[in-house]
């Protein structure tokens, strides 16, 4: 297992160190080596810093099986994130992975496949009295039992909250799915879990609730009498681009239709609400 937080020189200086009295978050993206990650997570933390929106005190680590450096996870992001045209863009762009470490191992829950995220976690944290751990799976929920096993037993916040985002599909059929729920409920607290589906964060998914209920012109006339179907498209100008694992494990129907198709179905059709 390697730790690694090496990125080019930049010219701006390193921020300060820390005073011992600043609550602090650490964010794990397992699964750093995968497309997910490249193509959303890591686009979205940058998102996040150019805005700056990231916690004063934070610290990002990647965590795969790859041997991998934090200069191979920029280069592999970089086709990805935007705003990095100018020099000035460029600069920030190695500012936010100044922030950044990597660390390899492997996601079952032997304790030595622990040790060196562990390492990385004590070496940050000895700067804060208080510090939160969240844990971004981008990865086949196939390794969700043993990674939420080696969460709870090895990588727990000792001094904060811990927090586990789950990518869908959860689960391959309704059986397995209640079974990973078990497994969950067993190693966390329900406030400690978070289910996600990326998908629901694209601005044009995300601008179809203000089209229909925000719209004084749609509201109107969004119902049966005035739309006689709905057709949703979905289509990628790539190939599997390294997925081929996971579509061979979970397939196409799984990855897309009952999660990202059936959720933008929903919110094409769903009623609008009152609240009482």
């Amino acid at each position: 297992m390697d730790v690694d937080s090496s990125v080019e020189e930049i010219s701006e200086p390193p921020p300060s160190k820390p005073v011992k009295c600043t609550d602090a978050k650490i964010f794990v993206i397992v699964g750093a080596s995968g497309y997910l990650a490249k193509k959303t997570v890591y686009p979205a933390l940058w998102d996040l810093f150019q805005q700056h929106r990231l916690p004063d005190h934070v610290l990002m680590i990647g965590y795969a099986r790859s041997k991998l450096s934090v200069r191979d996870i920029k280069n592999r992001c970089r086709d990805f994130c935007t705003g990095i045209g100018t020099e000035r863009g460029r600069n920030r762009y190695e500012n936010f992975w100044r922030l950044h470490k990597y660390v390899a191992g492997g996601y079952n829950s032997d304790r030595d496949n622990g040790t060196a995220l562990a390492r990385a976690f004590e070496d940050f944290e000895a700067n804060y009295k208080k510090c939160d751990r969240i844990f971004y799976l981008a990865v086949p929920s196939l390794t969700y039992g043993s990674l939420a096993e080696m969460i709870s037993r090895h990588w727990k916040a000792p001094k904060g909250c811990t927090k586990v985002a789950l990518e869908k599909p959860f689960g391959m059929n309704k059986q397995s799915m209640k079974d990973l729920e078990e497994l969950l409920d067993r190693y966390f607290q329900e406030p400690e879990i978070c289910r996600i589906d990326h998908n629901l964060t694209l601005d044009l998914v995300d601008s179809i609730m203000s089209l229909r209920f925000a719209n004084r012109f749609y509201k109107a006339v969004w119902n049966k009498e005035n739309i006689a179907a709905v057709l949703i498209t979905f289509k990628e100008d790539l190939g599997t681009k390294g997925r081929g694992n996971i579509f061979d494990k979970t397939g196409i129907i799984r990855d897309i239709m009952h999660n990202h198709m059936l959720q933008i179905l929903s919110f094409v059709g769903m009623i609008f609400g009152t609240l009482n």
